[in-house]
């Protein structure tokens, strides 16, 4: 496997990658924010 195309895969997979990630912390911020109301 070439660099060039490793780099290409990269670049492909980075925005996937990150919208996994952006998802995630979304996710878990809301289910802090659900916790603390249930107990203020």
């Amino acid at each position: 496997m070439s660099l060039d195309l490793l780099l290409k895969r990269s670049i492909e997979l980075l925005p996937t990658l990150l919208l996994k990630l952006l998802g995630f912390s979304i996710f878990f911020l809301s289910l802090v924010y659900i916790f603390v109301n249930q107990f203020v």
